[in-house]
């Protein structure tokens, strides 16, 4: 049976400028360049081979853009995060160059005192309605001017819940439908019945435009 090649997952390069530079103001501070996931929102966040439902949800997808190549810097210290990036809107099924136009990316963390997380994400993308727009989202369309996410992720014994709101606005594009603001609401709760075997999941997800 023949194997075929598609495209690389994920190729990065990182460097521990926490280690180098020494304790200060940050805990831990990492740089890293190369071909990501952009996680953009709390259901992004886990991999596909661990989420618990067999696709994520529309309104996760339509803010989740496909691979981009660029660099972040991201920060910790105590039970903060922080993360920022600026990626190449050009497409590639490897490393990207920077011949097209720019996004740019921010992300922040909190782990709360219960162990419960909260994240804020935001992407702004300064080639949309243009031909450097090359990079789509889950959704197979191209990718919107800007997003934002809110999640909140908490445990509870044999319990998980999650929720996510989300909104953006598609910018300019070549397609007039696509034009104008999105928003998404997405609510998931799972229980595990036999713990590592068996999990109940029940999800609720509503977009809007």
């Amino acid at each position: 049976r023949d194997i075929g090649y598609h495209s690389l997952d994920v190729g990065l390069v990182s460097f521990n400028a926490g280690a180098l530079l020494g304790s200060g103001f940050v805990d831990t501070l990492t740089l890293t360049y190369g071909r990501h996931k952009v996680a953009l929102g709390q259901e992004v966040k886990a991999s596909s081979k661990r989420i618990k439902t067999v696709e994520r949800s529309a309104p996760a997808n339509k803010i989740y853009p496909n691979r981009m190549t660029g660099a972040t810097i991201r920060a910790t210290k105590g039970n903060y995060g922080a993360t920022v990036g600026v990626f190449s809107t050009d497409f590639s099924h490897e490393i990207a160059d920077w011949s097209a136009g720019a996004a740019f990316y921010a992300s922040a963390t909190l782990e709360l005192g219960n162990g419960d997380d909260l994240t804020l994400d935001f992407l702004y993308n300064d080639a949309t309605g243009s031909a450097d727009n090359q990079i789509s989202d889950h959704t197979g369309m191209s990718l919107y001017e800007w997003a934002a996410a809110l999640g909140y992720l908490a445990e509870r014994g044999p319990w998980e819940f999650l929720a996510q709101a989300s909104v953006g606005d598609n910018g300019g594009s070549q397609a007039t439908y696509r034009e104008g603001s999105f928003w998404g609401l997405v609510g998931m709760a799972s229980y595990d019945v036999i713990a590592d075997k068996l999990e109940a999941v029940s999800r609720y997800a509503y977009p809007g435009a």
